[in-house]
């Protein structure tokens, strides 16, 4: 069975096979607030309110005007190994605040700065006793040993002097549309962004709260995550506006959300494609009378059919998965489906099949391209396999006029089958 990825926290969707793509186009998207299981971290800064830290708060806020960035980070550690290509990225934000066609802007934060905490104030000093590690407009970490932002100089916000503090250019952007949903897709070398952020390192580290008992979760992640700057004010809902319903949260938001769109490399599922190169032929014929012939151990991939007629499973791999394969799966010259007998799978069951059977003719490991029609039961060529062509010859047109020799191996076919059918009657 082809291996097929699916985690926590995405939501994984099969899509068509794109252009030059070696595999199939997958979708996971990365939401939730992180401290509760979900992937995301975010928090905004207020040069207004310096030493502040707002990593707990319904909104984040951005607008250079106003004095408001944003910090976002996302946890997409769960798509290290599966991609071989990163086709798209979209960064996708609800807004609750602000007008229409402000441009927004996401530069990714320098690894110097890489190790900022979100926190878990609603506003409040940072710094109070039984605090520690939390980002502010001021300080990268501010609590019991402040640690500044590198590459800041004076201007405090992550500020981009030298041009250490984040990397230009943006590598997302977007406008918002006065409320709701707004994207930012992503620009530049997607891979390279993707596998950084997917094996960033994992640090476990406790962060502040309440000496009253609340105790904080260590971030999971260090990729350095996001800056998110706006032309003016605009604001959006955080990852900790929705699912929890608190104090300080009614629960009703809808967080951000990163979009990932990658190819998996996987090879699209082909249903009777036993043998995974892409076609349903006679290879996979004979793979599927062999696993019955040889009564080997249950496989869900060889159970396709419940009736013989149509898809399904029945716990079974018997001769009716057999015949819906060849009657409904098998690809032909003109399309899916066949006979038994159809031995060079044109779509017809001709002399030419009875050619290819009269030339095996006899003992052998013989398999559907050679006339072997019933290798679920035998590698032989023999009889049994003449009857089963004479009982369907001429499925799928008339046939040209046969040699005298092919019209004498027909006629033993068809005594063959006159008598299993006398043998049957007097049974």
């Amino acid at each position: 069975m082809k291996a097929r990825f699916s985690a926590a926290f995405l939501v994984a969707t099969l899509a068509l096979v794109a252009g030059n793509a070696s595999g199939v186009m997958q979708s996971m998207t990365f939401s939730g607030d992180g401290f509760a299981g979900g992937d995301a971290y975010d928090n905004y800064l207020s040069s207004g309110n310096a030493i502040i830290n707002y990593g707990h708060m319904d909104t984040i806020k951005a607008g250079e005007s106003s004095g408001y960035r944003s910090l976002l980070r996302f946890d997409v550690s769960a798509l290290a190994g599966q991609y071989v290509v990163i086709s798209s990225i979209e960064l996708r934000l609800d807004q609750v605040a602000g007008g229409a066609g402000v441009n927004v802007d996401a530069f990714r934060v320098s690894d110097a700065n890489s190790n900022w905490e979100e926190g878990f104030d609603h506003g409040s000093y940072a710094s109070w006793a039984g605090w520690w590690n939390h980002t502010t407009w001021s300080t990268k970490l501010r609590g019991t040993s402040d640690e500044s932002w590198v590459g800041d100089g004076s201007s405090g916000g992550l500020g981009q002097p030298g041009g250490t503090g984040y990397d230009i250019p943006a590598i997302a952007t977007g406008a918002s549309n006065g409320a709701g949903a707004m994207s930012m897709f992503f620009s530049g070398n997607l891979d390279a962004l993707i596998d950084d952020w997917s094996l960033s390192p994992v640090i476990s580290r406790q962060e502040g709260r309440f000496a009253e008992g609340h105790p904080g979760v260590g971030q999971v992640v260090k990729n350095e995550g996001m800056l998110i700057q706006a032309d003016a004010f605009i604001e959006w809902s955080s990852s900790e506006s929705e699912g929890t319903s608190d104090e300080w949260h009614d629960g009703t938001g809808i967080g951000p959300m990163l979009i990932v769109t990658y190819d998996d490399g996987l090879a699209p599922e082909v249903p009777g494609d036993f043998d995974d190169d892409l076609d349903v032929d006679n290879d996979d014929i004979d793979m599927l009378c062999d696993f019955i012939r040889l009564g080997l151990p249950y496989d869900a991939e060889y159970d396709i059919s419940a009736d013989g007629t149509t898809g399904g499973t029945d716990g079974v791999v018997d001769l009716l998965d057999l015949d819906y394969h060849v009657r409904s799966l098998v690809e032909t010259a003109i399309g899916n489906g066949t006979e038994y007998g159809d031995f060079n799978l044109n779509g017809k069951t001709d002399t030419t099949d009875l050619t290819r059977l009269a030339t095996n003719y006899g003992p052998d490991d013989w398999g559907w391209d050679d006339g072997n029609a019933n290798r679920y039961i035998d590698t032989d060529i023999d009889n049994t396999d003449l009857t089963i062509l004479a009982t369907f010859h001429g499925f799928g047109g008339p046939d040209v006029v046969p040699e005298p020799a092919t019209l004498s191996l027909l006629a033993v076919g068809a005594a063959g089958l006159l008598r299993r059918r006398r043998q049957t009657r007097i049974a």
